[in-house]
């Protein structure tokens, strides 16, 4: 069994002289090796009624001490620093501090995700009201042309006219671009459609219907501007903006039925008559517009000689050949 030794040191004197205590401790760490000098390793030492122990080596410093340490800086310190940082002298001016921008941690930088996601709302309710401002005007545009192109709220009050738009005979869509009319228009030429004549809204929505297809068939469009049946309606074509077929710089109305074999009847006649005075108060056609049939633009029977002998004893109409 190992041996046991036991150290009681020597109790330190106080002394107010620092060379004293330099010369105490040197004495204190010679006892202390001298006394544990020759201690195996594994050894027991007890130490009984001492204090001031010290067992090790011993390293002391004359002069300042600075310690550097690395600490993670909450929200509260770093508010802090930041106050300290931002301090002024009584004479108003900023009191450097040792605090830098170093010492602070940084934060990351926003990626355009995260501000997206921070300003999404804002930024899709800006999105949202450009979309809406665009389509209202682009649907503002397409009803102020549809008004004008169906003839809707261009109609003067003192006129008693049936004007059935496209959407009412049910019109199919047209399939290419128009070519648009220059207004005011010089001529208004008259033709028939030469198959069978209707007296109710029914019968001639569904003629113009066949006949839309049939010249879409053909072309991109029913031909005509304008079409009059015989229960005193107009069926709006191309209306007053656009060219018909055939690309002429007129307005083209059409007599729905055969006006070669049948007489025309006054209530169609006395519809012309008042679409045309539509037309130079809304100045589509010029004042002194002139009136002619189709046959006397081409080689064709239309508008059929009933209507032609009809349409002669207007005021405008123009005798003669015409060409454009």
């Amino acid at each position: 069994m190992e041996s046991v030794k036991t150290v009681i040191p020597r109790s330190r004197s106080v002394s107010s002289n620092e060379d004293n205590d330099d010369v105490d401790e040197e004495e204190w760490t010679d006892t202390l090796a001298e006394l544990t000098n020759g201690l195996s390793p594994g050894s027991n030492v007890k130490i009984e009624n001492s204090s001031d122990i010290i067992i090790g080596t011993v390293t002391k410093f004359h002069g300042p001490v600075t310690i550097f340490q690395n600490v993670k800086l909450e929200n509260e310190e770093i508010s802090a620093i930041t106050r300290e940082k931002s301090k002024t002298d009584f004479n108003g001016n900023p009191i450097k501090s040792n605090v830098t921008d170093n010492n602070l941690p940084r934060k990351p930088k926003n990626s355009l995700l995260e501000v997206l996601k921070r300003r999404g709302f804002h930024f899709l309710t800006v999105i949202s009201l450009l979309i809406s401002i665009t389509f209202g005007v682009i649907i503002s545009k397409i009803a102020v042309y549809e008004k004008i192109e169906n003839f809707v709220d261009v109609t003067p009050s003192n006129i008693d006219l049936k004007i059935y738009t496209k959407q009412l005979w049910r019109a199919e869509p047209t399939t290419g671009e128009m070519e648009p009319l220059k207004h005011p228009v010089d001529y208004v030429v008259i033709a028939h459609s030469a198959g069978s004549s209707c007296a109710s809204f029914e019968d001639c929505s569904l003629i113009v219907r066949n006949i839309q297809q049939w010249h879409i068939s053909r072309g991109n469009d029913i031909w005509y501007n304008f079409l009059i049946g015989g229960d005193g309606g107009i069926y709006v074509g191309r209306g007053w903006n656009v060219k018909p077929a055939g690309g002429n710089n007129a307005i083209l109305m059409t007599f729905i039925g055969d006006f070669e074999k049948n007489e025309l009847p006054p209530i169609m006649l006395s519809t012309l008559n008042k679409l045309l005075d539509v037309g130079v108060e809304i100045h589509k056609l010029k004042i002194d517009y002139k009136l002619v049939a189709h046959r006397q633009t081409k080689a064709t029977l239309s508008p059929g000689s009933n209507a032609c002998e009809a349409i002669s004893r207007l005021p405008h109409f123009l005798n003669g050949a015409v060409k454009f």
